[in-house]
């Protein structure tokens, strides 16, 4: 799947294990990320927000 906002290639994450998932993004199952590398990924990406995206169907 493709993210046409960016162009970059999105990820089916549903589909994925939790192991796989969890490789992807470079993490680890049970310490997460690093602060530092919490801090990084904050930097670049900027913090999680969902965009309104207009009213629910009935």
């Amino acid at each position: 799947m493709r993210d046409h906002s960016t162009g970059e290639n999105m990820t089916d994450w549903y589909r994925l294990s939790e192991q796989e998932a969890v490789r992807q993004i470079n993490s680890d199952m049970n310490s997460g990320l690093t602060a530092a590398e919490a801090a990084r990924r904050f930097e670049e990406y900027g913090p999680n927000e969902l965009v309104e995206r207009g009213a629910k169907s009935p």
